[in-house]
């Protein structure tokens, strides 16, 4: 299933630096944007490469610490994967956040619209599939992550409120100033990859089930009443200054 995050990369390349860029595998890349790839990179660059905006997984061996010595850093994820790489200084941001880009006309909101966008995988196990189900009983529109950005953008745009088990789709929320509750990930995805995004744009976060996430919106004597509403103003503001921070790191270097 093609995955709109990846998809992403070359578009906020191209909205941050006004250059063109295209989609590659870390094995033939120039540079390594959106995605938890770092690790993968480090296994398959065939060259030094340009990381921006990248985020890891899990620590780093020593052998991958010294050939990161050669590569060109100019922004991580968030701060976790920046101390993984034992830098305070580089920028932090996902470049996910270029969704807020990705809008060509106005945007109205639809009455009680939710989303639930699952993580890719979970279109491919037993478990996600019941997820799903489970999602669209509850009352919530499925999104799917096969496609494009920018209708992923649009969708969220218009909705009242967005569930995820999706870190991408969680991150466009963030760039939109959508209300977002974060699902439960698959068992295989680690927490550090949504803490890392979070922790960079000062955001909480609780992992639900989906059945907590409907419990909630059902309960609450008012959307406003919802944490995930009431700070998502200052979410937004972090967001925009996470953007301009990735696209002065590209501006600087003479993309």
């Amino acid at each position: 299933m093609r995955n709109f995050g990846d998809e992403m990369s070359p578009l906020a390349w191209s909205i941050a630096s006004s250059s063109k860029a295209q989609w590659s595998p870390p094995s033939s890349a120039d540079a390594i944007a959106i995605g938890s790839i770092l690790h993968l990179a480090l296994r398959d660059a065939r060259r030094d490469l340009l990381v921006w905006g990248t985020g890891g997984r899990q620590d780093l061996t020593s052998a991958e610490k010294q050939r990161l010595d050669s590569w060109n850093i100019l922004a991580v994820r968030g701060p976790r994967t920046a101390a993984l790489l034992g830098s305070e200084s580089v920028v932090t941001g996902d470049p996910g956040l270029f969704a807020s880009e990705l809008l060509s006309r106005p945007i109205r909101k639809k009455s009680g619209k939710k989303i639930y966008l699952p993580h890719f995988r979970a279109w491919s196990t037993n478990e996600g599939i019941d997820g799903i189900r489970s999602a669209k009983k509850l009352g919530f529109q499925v999104l799917t992550p096969a496609h494009s950005p920018k209708h992923i953008a649009e969708q969220i745009a218009e909705s009242q409120y967005l569930a995820a088990s999706s870190l991408h789709g969680l991150i466009f929320a963030h760039a939109l100033g959508v209300p977002a509750m974060a699902v439960t990930p698959p068992g295989q995805e680690p927490d550090f990859k949504y803490r890392d995004h979070y922790e960079s744009v000062g955001a909480r976060l609780t992992f639900r089930s989906l059945d907590q996430v409907a419990t909630a919106l059902e309960t609450a004597s008012s959307l406003d009443s919802l944490p995930e509403v009431a700070y998502r103003a200052e979410i937004s503001r972090e967001a925009g200054v996470r953007r301009e921070a990735l696209a002065k790191a590209l501006i600087e270097h003479g993309v």
